[in-house]
């Protein structure tokens, strides 16, 4: 988010025309103790780790909404409850422009 793009850059092609499909399986799944197939879960052989990807598409939402975006910033890095941060940024599945 800070640097105006995903930092996993090999997102881009393993989510291109999926963006709707993922975002809806993330939020399926976002409630669960086990988030195993979101995160950590990367290997030399198969890039994983969407959920980060997930996440800077709910960040990039909470930005754009903001009014003052200094603000936005320090609420994005500081959130302390998931659920009020995703109902503020106004995020849901699909809802994201197509990075």
């Amino acid at each position: 988010m800070l640097i105006g793009r995903p930092a996993y850059t090999y997102f881009g092609p393993l989510v291109r025309g999926r963006e709707h499909e993922i975002e809806v399986a993330f939020s399926a799944d976002m409630d669960k103790t086990d988030l195993s197939e979101w995160f950590y879960n990367s290997t030399k052989d198969k890039p994983s780790d969407i959920g980060y990807w997930v996440g800077y598409r709910i960040a990039k939402s909470y930005y754009e909404k903001a009014a003052d975006k200094t603000a936005a910033l320090k609420d994005i890095l500081e959130f302390s409850d998931a659920q009020a941060f995703l109902a503020a940024s106004g995020w849901r599945p699909g809802s994201g422009s197509t990075e």
